[in-house]
């Protein structure tokens, strides 16, 4: 079907962190502080990362297993801190 389906399951965790960025600037933008429904996307998209870098792990064979495992280990970990700054973003003063 793909040309190339191990660079799209390889590039899928990165690009979900990218749309996650985009998508709270724009409800920052546009919708306002504050607002559930954005709050509620950026809630799924991190476990939603979690369960691709997993996915990745148990689909690997051999050492390719322990390399999807650190890749894993590292994008998670910066996906975290760019989830709570986009959490931070949302929220605006609701905070306080």
């Amino acid at each position: 079907m793909f040309p190339y389906p191990e660079h799209y399951r390889l590039a899928a965790p990165p690009i979900l962190t990218f749309l996650m960025v985009m998508w709270s600037l724009l409800g920052h933008w546009v919708i306002g502080d504050g607002n559930a429904l954005v709050a509620l996307v950026l809630a799924l998209v991190f476990p939603l990362i979690l369960l691709m870098h997993l996915h990745l792990v148990f689909i690997a064979e051999g050492m390719k297993r322990l390399d999807h495992a650190f890749y894993g280990l590292v994008h998670c970990t910066l996906a975290f801190v760019v989830w709570t700054f986009c959490f931070m973003l949302i929220s605006g003063n609701d905070m306080l």
